[in-house]
């Protein structure tokens, strides 16, 4: 099953929100990541873990419109 948010690219990078879970599923959050083509990981954008999906792409809708990125089809 793929993302069913919205993903954004510039320059080769990919931005997108992703779901995470410590040790033993005791916590989950969401981060706000960036994956770039030449490389095999994907890394935080910034330090915040969002409680839900919703305020994490709430977040990147906003890091995108300042930014100017584009909506990925």
């Amino acid at each position: 099953m793929g993302n069913p948010y919205t993903c954004y690219s510039e320059s080769g990078a990919e931005y997108f929100v992703r779901r995470s879970e410590t040790a033993y599923s005791r916590y989950v959050y969401y981060s706000v990541v960036v994956c770039h083509k030449k490389n095999a990981g994907a890394s935080c954008v910034n330090e915040v873990r969002y409680e839900s999906a919703e305020a994490a792409q709430s977040a990147l809708d906003e890091m995108a419109r300042e930014n100017g990125w584009r909506k990925r089809i």
